[in-house]
């Protein structure tokens, strides 16, 4: 037994010196290196890399002849002008069943390869990956399921999803950066760069143009609503002492208002006149508008109207002028008379309000009763 035992560990370790022999030599012999390992081709895609097998390694001994560019020109000379053999042929239903699922099968294939990669570069096996991958997947659905409820909960808060106390302190805040002189000027400065430079602007303008005339054009239930809005009471007060204000402190957007009434020009003035006259006939809005003046003619308003308008009529001096950065007020005499009755009474309630335009400009004292004596 024990001859037999040393006679079979020989003969072991005789076949393994000869199976090292025979894979050192026998790639030499046949001249080519058979046995040298390749490593995996990467090529990286758009979201993650695709491994394949390396079809061509620098170690590899190439067979055959490349191509010349004087082979390449002759061949493509001779081809030219023949039908290739496939052309209106088209594959029958068994071989292109069989191009599918061939197909099917290398794209799961090389998805399984990418997964392999992707384990093998973070160190872990395929299963862990899977795992991993589903939590990150849960939790990226959990995320947005959290940030919309978030988003439904802000949106009951009202206006942007604030508070009325977050609200409140953003307005502070920006009051007393707008109270700076420096930065409210900076700001304004920015914002009409944008206005004047901003092509981006113009554009939005005019989609926005675009939509509503379209809207109203096709939409009537809209086209209704929009003509039957009414501008409240408090809005239209707010509105006129802005107005008022900017009229009193603003000599450019005095120079704007009264250049946009001398540009004015007669097609403008006869289709606001045929709108308003339009809706005169409507007898609600006759009805409202005919009250609201009476209030307002029955009210110390007009006196005041009167009184400022006879105290402005004394011409100032070149250097009162000067010093006041006054602006010369065109002859509006000629716009007046092209404007219909309603909106005479309109711009000498802002003129005389203002203080620059006196009523004697636009005609007399009395042509807002005139005016409304007129109307339809």
């Amino acid at each position: 037994y024990t001859a037999l035992f040393r006679g079979a560990r020989m003969s072991y370790r005789l076949s393994r010196l000869l199976l090292a022999l025979w894979v050192l030599l026998v790639p030499w012999r046949a001249g080519v290196e058979a046995f040298v390992p390749r490593p995996p081709l990467v090529i990286s895609g758009r979201s993650s890399p695709h491994v394949f097998n390396a079809a061509k390694d620098e170690n590899v001994k190439k067979t055959g002849v490349p191509h010349t560019e004087e082979s390449k020109a002759k061949i493509g000379a001779a081809n030219k002008g023949k039908t290739p053999w496939n052309k209106g042929k088209s594959h029958d239903p068994a071989t292109i069943e069989k191009i599918r699922q061939k197909t099917r099968e290398a794209m799961e294939r090389r998805k399984q390869q990418k997964l392999e990669a992707d384990a093998a570069e973070a160190g872990i096996s395929v299963e862990e990956l899977l795992e991993r991958r589903a939590k990150e997947e849960e939790e990226k659905k959990r995320q947005k399921a959290e940030a919309k409820a978030k988003a439904a909960e802000l949106r009951k808060k009202g206006k942007g999803g604030y508070s009325d106390e977050q609200r409140k302190k953003m307005s502070e805040r920006m009051k007393a950066r707008w109270a700076d002189p420096e930065y409210r000027e900076r700001a304004l400065e920015n914002l009409r760069k944008v206005r004047e430079n901003s092509t981006m602007q113009q554009e939005i303008r005019a989609k926005i143009s675009k939509t509503l005339k379209k809207r109203w054009a096709e939409d009537a239930e809209y086209r209704e609503s929009r003509k039957n809005t009414t501008i409240s009471e408090d809005a239209r007060k707010r509105m006129a002492e802005t107005l008022r204000r900017k009229w009193a402190e603003d000599t450019e957007f005095r120079r704007k208002m009264m250049d946009s009434f001398s540009r004015r020009n007669v097609t403008v003035s006869d289709k606001i006149s045929e709108a308003i006259r339009a809706k005169w006939t409507d007898p609600e809005y006759r009805e409202k508008t005919l009250s609201a003046m009476d209030r307002y003619y029955s009210s110390g308003d007009r006196n005041l109207l009167r009184s400022t308008s006879r105290q402005q009529t004394r011409r100032r001096t070149r250097k009162e002028r000067e010093d006041e950065d006054f602006v010369e007020v065109p002859d509006v005499s000629e716009i007046f008379a092209s404007l219909s009755p309603a909106e005479r009474v309109k711009m000498m309630t802002s003129a005389s309000r203002s203080g620059e335009v006196s009523l004697d400009v636009l005609g007399s004292s009395n042509a807002a009763d005139d005016s409304r004596s007129n109307m339809p």
